[in-house]
């Protein structure tokens, strides 16, 4: 009996071992469950904070954009208005070519020259509105060219307090830190690499921007040529187009000439087709009047030779200087991860890390911007098509970042 009660009496020994194991164990998952719950937590706010970066980076990179659209907008917009005063000239001197010539008729000579000094006083009005219009784009085209210097630095200084922002909005108590991609180069060291302020000044940026800016006419701008009679023996046309000068000291200059001429063929019935005789012409010049064949001013330096002589000799200035100007342009250089954040948030409290990633990139959907020649466009500013993603961490980004934990446990 003795036997029976000295072995009944193990079993609470082992109730206790394992109920305290039992114990431990719960514990152990708890405090698990409690570590992922914080890993998951901490991850979420790793990712919300390189998002916002990102979202950020891309709006520096659309407002560059936009910005730069601005100023080829305005660039035309003053082609148009010079073009526009070029044309008025033509018909001016359509009319008052007329009226010469009507005032041969005894009957019409006073009337002709009653209209004449009407061309003229409409003639100088004219001019006048016109240098005021030219004269408010050039205004406009200087503060855009302001205003891309200071976004440029006012957006990059943002993001780190907008990080901070973000992170103390989930838990004032974390920490976190900054990286470009590969984790190395804190941020924001390569962001001011990746854009770079460029001027009218430097003669290869002028030409670069002049080139685009051409690019963007519009038809009446590029080339108003075409013609207003059109038989075997007789043509009148009419011919013209506006074009850009740029100066020495980046300065740059629009100008303009109008024509129409009388063709015929030397003999009538057969011969060869040519400019006999100069009905109208009229000029424009934004600053000062350019050197002659300057432009061929959609194809009228062709097409009426002698009356666009006649209008270059004739250009009048609207006297509106446009100084040199600046722009932002992308570098395609080696970006070393520039166009990419890494985040690492740490809890202090229980030294959990989460690390994020976010990557600006570019993105032109030919199922919604298809362009013309149907071609993949390359990354640029003049397209405000930048947007943000979260991207996985690299092997080097995880292998530094694994090094940096390991120096900072040790």
């Amino acid at each position: 009996m003795k036997r029976v009660a000295i072995s009944r009496g193990m079993a609470l020994p082992l109730y206790l071992a394992f109920s305290i194991l039992l114990c431990l164990a719960l514990l152990s998952v708890t405090q698990l469950g409690q570590h992922a719950r914080r890993q998951f937590y901490l991850q979420s706010v790793a990712d919300n904070a390189a998002m916002s970066a990102g979202v950020l980076m891309a709006r520096q990179l659309n407002f560059a954009a936009l910005l730069n659209r601005a100023l080829i907008g305005n660039q035309v917009a003053l082609a148009q208005w010079v073009g526009l005063h070029s044309w008025f000239n033509m018909m001016l001197s359509l009319l008052n070519n007329s009226s010469t010539v009507l005032s041969l008729v005894p009957v019409l000579t006073g009337p002709m020259l009653t209209l004449k000094r009407a061309l003229k006083g409409i003639k100088l009005g004219t001019e006048r509105g016109l240098s005021a219009v030219v004269m408010l784009h050039v205004a406009i085209i200087q503060a855009i060219s302001a205003l891309q210097t200071v976004l440029q630095h006012t957006l990059i200084a943002e993001i780190p307090f907008s990080l901070k922002d973000v992170v103390a909005a989930h838990d004032e108590t974390l920490e976190w830190d900054a990286f470009h991609g590969g984790g190395i180069v804190p941020f924001p060291a390569l962001w001011w690499r990746l854009t770079q302020v460029e001027s009218t000044r430097d003669k290869e940026q002028s030409a670069f921007f002049k080139t685009l800016v051409l690019k963007s006419r519009d038809p009446f701008s590029k080339k108003r040529t075409y013609n207003w009679l059109d038989t075997y023996a007789l043509k009148i046309r009419r011919a013209g187009g506006s074009d850009l000068v740029t100066r020495w000291n980046g300065e740059w200059n629009w100008h303009a000439i109008d024509t129409v001429s009388a063709h015929w063929r030397k003999y009538w019935a057969f011969g060869s087709m040519k400019e006999r005789l100069p009905l109208a012409w009229g000029a424009s010049a934004q600053y000062v009047r350019v050197k002659r064949w300057a432009s061929i001013y959609g194809e009228s330096e062709w097409i009426n030779p002698w009356a666009t002589w006649l209008g270059w000799k004739s250009m009048p200035r609207l006297k509106v200087k446009q100084p040199a100007f600046r722009f932002v342009r992308l570098q395609h250089t080696a970006r070393l991860g520039a166009d990419k954040i890494v985040v690492k948030i740490t809890d202090p409290e229980s030294e959990q890390q989460a690390v994020a990633k976010a990557e600006v990139f570019f993105s032109r959907p030919n199922s919604l911007f298809p362009r013309s020649d149907g071609e993949r466009e390359r990354e640029n500013l003049f397209n405000a098509l930048w947007q943000t993603r979260i991207a996985p961490l690299s092997l080097v980004e995880k292998t530094v970042l694994g090094i940096q934990a390991y120096e900072k446990s040790t």
